[in-house]
């Protein structure tokens, strides 16, 4: 019910940021702690896996790992409790208000703070994450630049939208808040790390808040990831 209330215009200021830290409370209980508030537990099966439990939830097994307190995938037993989430997780991206929403089943599910496209160059509409890589490599104009190096500006992450555009972590944290990729959203590492987990194949983005210059016509379909 207090979703509904979330950034909604009628609000003041002082009453959405109260509306927000109560969602931000009711997030980290309901969705993020250990307490089975939205579904029932699943009871681990002999031969289950982190992924296989996670598959029919449409969620990532780093996730479920995550929620469920696990350092170490292969700690489940048959018989254990394990918390669920029904997914997919789907993020909502505000361009104006510098910041990335997720919602699941309809309901708030937490905030982060992003960076964006100069020039109102981050496209708006509606977009899936079609895949993920692990410290990513950037195809630069100069050529294949490695994860680690000064250079890449993706940072830990990519979560690919498609047309060179998409979703990564940052090698200049002093940019969150601010206009100055290429197009991209940028998160800062630790934040992109959990998006990334959140995030499976498949969520949907949806991208709003500016002017729709066509970033991704520009780039074309198998054109190399924007920063």
């Amino acid at each position: 019910m207090l979703t509904e209330w979330y950034d909604d215009p009628r609000l003041t200021a002082e009453q959405s940021d109260d509306v927000t830290e109560l969602l931000d409370q009711l997030a980290g209980t309901v969705i993020y702690s250990r307490q089975h508030m939205l579904a029932e537990p699943h009871v681990v099966q002999p031969g289950d896996t982190l992924e296989s439990i996670a598959k029919p939830y449409n969620i990532s097994w780093q996730l479920l790992a995550k929620i469920n307190g696990l350092s170490d995938p292969r700690q489940i037993r048959p018989g254990d409790r394990m918390k669920v989430v029904q997914g997919p997780f789907e993020a909502l991206v505000d361009v104006r208000k510098f910041r990335l929403t997720l919602v699941v089943q309809g309901m708030y599910a937490g905030r982060f703070p992003i960076g964006t496209g100069r020039e109102n160059s981050t496209p708006m509409g509606s977009f899936e994450v079609l895949k993920k890589v692990v410290n990513p490599s950037w195809p630069s104009p100069r050529g294949e630049i490695p994860h680690g190096d000064p250079a890449n500006p993706l940072g830990g992450r990519w979560i690919d939208l498609g047309g060179g555009i998409g979703i990564h972590g940052t090698n200049d944290p002093a940019s969150i808040g601010k206009s100055l990729s290429e197009g991209c959203v940028r998160l800062a590492p630790r934040d992109i790390e959990d998006v990334y987990d959140i995030l499976t194949e498949g969520s949907r983005v949806t991208i709003v808040g500016g002017s729709l210059p066509s970033v991704v016509d520009r780039a074309g379909p198998s054109g190399p990831p924007m920063r």
